[in-house]
């Protein structure tokens, strides 16, 4: 099935402009000899807090209408239980275990995301009768600690979509996809959509 014409979208950059908040500096009290085990935990608590205030701005817009508030609950508790991992001299990230959303609402199913001149591509089959549920999109660049999302530019029904991001150009980015029900208030599971080069 080819998808229906590629809508080009506009983005919201979650800068620390958008919300201003605190815990992410304090999160973590330094502390005086440290193991260097305890020293990689702390750096990833930090690293956390940082991606964690980056996504807010767009975890707030995107759930303020959600009634289920445990989707809410498990996508923060699960994002730290499954992505952050530890050994005794190095922390990681795994940004394919990365939630962004939770909820009812069926998934793409099969999603894809491509590079594109200055954004990604993205497109998916519908398999569902949820044509006017609006599409979410989000890009990470773990660089410059940029989280940019677009909701709602367009439907499930479009199948496809070009997120421009030439701000985020010549840098890799991870990327999602995702769906919201037509009044907001149910949300899809989010699809990891891969790492790419932007050109």
């Amino acid at each position: 099935m080819t998808p229906s014409t590629t809508h080009s979208l506009n983005t919201v950059d979650c800068t620390n402009e958008n919300i201003k908040i605190a815990f992410a500096q304090n999160l973590v009290t330094a502390a005086s000899n440290l193991s260097a085990l305890q020293f990689v935990q702390r750096e990833m608590l930090e690293k956390a807090a940082g991606i964690v205030q980056s996504f807010l701005p767009f975890l707030i817009e995107s759930n303020s209408k959600i009634k289920r508030i445990t989707d809410v609950n498990y996508v923060m508790s699960q994002n730290f239980q499954s992505v952050l991992s530890a050994t005794n001299t190095e922390y990681k990230i795994d940004y394919s275990k990365l939630r962004i959303s939770q909820g009812n609402l069926p998934a793409g199913m099969v999603a894809l995301a491509k590079p594109a001149p200055g954004g990604i591509e993205f497109s998916w089959f519908k398999m569902t009768s949820h044509k006017t549920d609006k599409a979410i999109f989000v890009v990470y660049c773990e660089a410059s600690n940029t989280c940019i999302y677009n909701i709602g530019g367009v439907t499930r029904n479009d199948r496809a979509a070009l997120l421009e991001i030439p701000q985020l150009s010549g840098h890799e980015v991870h990327s999602w996809l995702s769906f919201m029900s037509d009044d907001e208030t149910q949300l899809a599971p989010s699809i990891y959509t891969g790492v790419h080069i932007i050109p």
